[in-house]
């Protein structure tokens, strides 16, 4: 019976050494393990908050403004009917196109005419670091290099044709 006794006394003197324990790692890590934020940290993160939300606001509405003023230029100078173009919306850096152009080389030349109008000049009519997609009628896309897609990043400036060797 003292054995059985001196089992029970000891195995709850060592649940109090746990919970000791445990109370001292409590105190000494203040509870959850994170100290609490003072007042200045709370409103350090919060403006660092609104700030962050301030920019992405700024970008969007400069992407806007950006994809507005091209519309805009392309209709008043009437590429937008010779080009035939049904919408323009912002990708990645750069702007999608879509035409009612039918598939075919004369769809091509006359999509890179577009490209050459838009990034050939100095500066560019439309500053597109992700290039243009310009797509007609067809599945495949009609840009390719001079439209920023491709190898090449910017505007490739055309070298002048010269006659075939006889």
């Amino acid at each position: 019976m003292r054995f059985l006794l001196n089992s029970i006394l000891g195995r709850i003197i060592g649940v109090l050494g746990l919970l000791a324990i445990g109370a001292v790692v409590l105190l000494l890590t203040e509870g959850d393990g994170e100290r609490p934020m003072t007042n200045e940290q709370k409103t350090q993160v919060q403006i660092d908050k609104s700030i962050s939300d301030l920019n992405q606001s700024a970008d969007a509405i400069s992407s806007g403004v950006q994809l507005a003023t091209l519309r805009t230029n392309l209709q008043v100078t009437g590429r937008w009917e010779q080009y035939r173009i049904k919408r323009i919306e912002p990708n990645n850096g750069g702007y999608t196109i879509q035409t009612s152009l039918p598939p075919g080389q004369d769809s091509i030349g006359k999509v890179n005419r577009l490209c050459e109008d838009l990034l050939g000049g100095d500066p560019p009519e439309v500053d597109s670091p992700g290039g243009l997609l310009v797509f007609g009628t067809g599945p495949e896309p009609l840009s390719g290099e001079s439209c920023g897609q491709g190898p090449l990043t910017r505007f490739p400036f055309r070298l002048p044709r010269q006659g075939r060797p006889a």
